[in-house]
C-alpha cells in the first residue's frame, strides 16, 4: 500500500480551487453577484486596445474619420488605414499652412504649384486629401477650369468619401454651367406638342439667350487654342463629364437631380431623344422626392414620341409614352399640362389604331381573309372612337358579302389566269380591205359558184400587209405540242386514220 503525503495532498487541492476561481467569479458576475475579483479587464490582459493604441500613436479620435472609415472601423476593417490617413505630421501642417497663406493672399498661382508639392510629398495622409482640394480650388480663382475638373475628380478618386463633397460638386456645377452657355433646365412649358404625321419636324426648347457660334464648339475635333477657361477639345462633352461625376460620386447630394436634369435638358436641346429619355428614367426612378420629377414625367413622354418613327416601325416608344402619360395624370392629378396629356394620350389612340389597321392592309394584300378579320375587330375592341374603327367594321361587311356568295375552285383559278387580249379576225380583215382598196370583197350571193380546190389554181397565202388573228391560250398550247397519238384523239371526228398513222410513225 503506498502512502501519501498529507501536505502534498492539500497542494494538489489549493491548485485545483486556483484553477476554478476564474469561473466561480464569472458565473458570480452573471447571476448578479458582485464578486471580490474584477474579471473584466481579462480580456485585454497582455495587450492594448487597438484603437488607443493608434490614438496613442497619432493623436486623434474616432469622430474625426470620414464617413466611409467610421463605417470600417465599426466592422473591424481599414483601422490601420484609417488611422494613417488621419496622420497630420507637425510639418505637414506647417507647409500646408504657409500654402494657405498664400491662397488667403490672391497668389494662387504660387498657392497652386506649392499645394501640389505637399499632396505628392504626404500620400495617404489627411495633408494629401487638404492638398489636393486647395490646387483644385487655386485652379477654380484663376478660371482654369479644365484643369480645375481633373483636380476635383482626382479628389473623388483618392478619397471617395472626403469632406470637400458639397464644395467641390457644387464647383463642378458650376463649370459644367458655364461650358454649356444655357444654365437653366428645360421645363414642360418649353416644348410644343408633337406633329404624330411627321415628329421629327416637331420644334425643338430654345436656350434663354442667344448664343453666338463658336467653330470650335461646333466642331469638336478642332483645338480651342486661345481660351483658358475652355477645354481644348469638346467643351460641351468635358461638361457632361462634369455633371455626371456630381451624380455618380455623390448620389445623395443636393446637386445630384439637379444634374441629372441639366444633362437631359442638354440632350432635349440636341435633338438626342433616347439619350434624354434615358436620362429622364434614372431622374424617376432614383429621386422620387425630387422636385424636377413632374418634369421628368412629362418630359420623358415628350422625348419618347419624338423618338417615334412611324407606324411602319416599332411602337414601344409609343406605349412607353402613352404609359408616362397616364402615371403623369395620376400622380399630379392638378397639373397645368392635364389638357395637353388628354389630347396627346387621343393622338396617341389614334396612332395605334394605325398600326393595327397596317396590319389589316398586309394580310389584305396576303388574301388572307380570318387574320383581316381578327385585326379588324381588335381594332373595334381597342380603339373605338378612332376613325378605324368605322373603316375596320366596313371591312368587317365587305368579308361578310364576301363569304355570303362564294366563288367555285376552278372559277377561282380561271379568275387568277391573265386572259390576253382578242380581235375580231373578220371585222379586222374587212377593215383593212376596205382601206387599201384593190381587193374586192366577195359577199355570200348565191349566184356566184365557188372555186374548189385546184393543184393548177395558186391560192394566194399570206400578204405581209394583211391582219393575222392573234391565237388564243389553248391554240398556242396545242401549237407547242408534239403530235397527238391516234389513241388520245377524240373518236367520230372524221379524221383520217392513215395521215395519223402516218404522223405518229414519223
Amino acid at each position: 500500500m503506498v502512502k501519501t503525503n498529507p501536505s502534498q495532498n492539500r497542494i494538489s487541492v489549493a491548485l485545483r480551487a486556483a484553477r476554478l476561481l476564474p469561473l466561480i467569479a464569472l458565473c458570480l458576475s452573471q447571476f448578479g453577484c458582485k464578486s471580490m475579483l474584477d474579471v473584466s479587464n481579462l480580456k485585454n490582459f497582455g495587450r492594448q486596445n487597438d484603437e488607443e493604441k493608434y490614438a496613442s500613436a497619432y493623436g486623434e479620435e474616432e469622430e474625426d474619420l470620414s464617413p466611409l472609415e467610421r463605417v470600417m472601423l465599426a466592422v473591424g476593417r481599414g483601422r490601420k488605414d484609417a488611422a494613417r490617413r488621419n496622420f497630420r505630421p507637425a510639418e505637414g501642417i506647417a507647409e500646408l499652412d504657409k500654402a494657405e497663406t498664400l491662397f488667403n493672399d490672391g497668389e494662387y498661382k504660387a498657392a497652386e504649384k506649392r499645394f501640389g508639392q505637399i499632396a505628392k510629398k504626404y500620400k495617404d495622409s489627411q495633408i494629401e486629401e487638404d492638398a489636393l482640394f486647395l490646387r483644385a480650388e487655386s485652379q477654380f480663382e484663376q478660371k482654369h477650369y479644365p484643369a480645375a475638373q481633373d483636380g476635383y475628380d482626382t479628389l473623388f478618386n483618392k478619397f471617395p468619401s472626403t469632406r470637400y463633397m458639397p464644395q467641390a460638386t457644387q464647383r463642378l456645377f458650376t463649370i459644367s454651367r458655364t461650358w454649356l452657355r444655357f444654365p437653366e433646365v428645360v421645363t414642360s412649358g418649353d416644348i410644343e406638342q408633337v406633329n404624330f404625321e411627321d415628329p421629327k419636324s416637331s420644334p425643338l426648347p430654345k436656350p434663354d439667350k442667344d448664343q453666338s457660334f463658336q467653330l470650335t464648339r461646333a466642331v469638336p475635333i478642332l483645338p480651342n487654342a486661345f481660351d483658358r477657361t475652355r477645354p481644348v477639345f469638346d467643351t460641351e462633352g468635358r461638361a457632361l463629364e462634369a455633371l455626371k461625376s456630381i451624380w455618380l460620386h455623390d448620389p445623395t447630394g443636393p446637386l445630384a437631380d439637379d444634374a441629372l436634369m441639366l444633362t437631359a435638358s442638354y440632350h432635349l436641346r440636341k435633338g438626342d431623344h433616347m439619350e434624354a429619355a434615358r436620362v429622364y428614367t434614372i431622374l424617376r426612378q432614383e429621386y422620387p422626392k425630387s422636385q424636377h420629377l413632374q418634369n421628368a414625367f412629362v418630359l420623358g413622354s415628350h422625348v419618347r414620341l419624338m423618338s417615334y418613327q412611324g407606324d411602319k416601325y416599332d411602337g414601344k416608344a409609343l406605349e412607353e409614352a402613352r404609359q408616362l402619360k397616364e402615371s403623369t395624370l395620376k400622380l399630379f392629378p392638378n397639373s397645368q399640362e392635364r389638357g395637353r396629356l388628354n389630347s396627346d394620350l387621343a393622338k396617341i389612340e389614334e396612332a395605334e389604331a394605325a398600326r393595327d389597321w397596317e396590319m389589316v392592309v398586309y394580310w389584305g394584300k396576303k388574301a388572307k381573309p380570318r387574320a383581316v378579320a381578327v385585326y379588324c375587330r381588335q381594332i373595334i375592341d381597342e380603339h373605338p372612337d378612332t376613325s378605324y374603327a368605322d373603316r375596320a367594321r366596313a371591312k368587317l361587311d365587305e368579308l361578310r358579302a364576301k363569304s355570303a356568295n362564294p366563288t367555285s375552285f376552278g372559277q377561282r383559278v380561271m379568275g387568277s389566269i391573265p386572259r390576253l387580249p382578242r380581235r375580231d379576225a373578220e371585222e379586222a380583215t374587212v377593215q383593212t380591205a376596205q382601206a387599201d382598196g384593190d381587193i374586192p370583197i366577195i359577199e355570200d350571193r348565191p349566184d356566184i359558184p365557188i372555186i374548189a380546190d385546184r393543184p393548177d389554181i395558186p391560192i394566194i397565202t399570206d400578204r405581209p400587209d394583211a391582219p393575222r388573228e392573234t391565237p388564243g391560250f389553248g391554240k398556242r398550247l396545242l401549237q407547242r405540242l408534239p403530235s397527238v397519238p391516234r389513241l388520245l384523239r377524240i373518236p367520230g371526228r372524221g379524221d383520217d386514220d392513215s395521215e395519223d398513222d402516218e404522223d405518229f410513225e414519223e
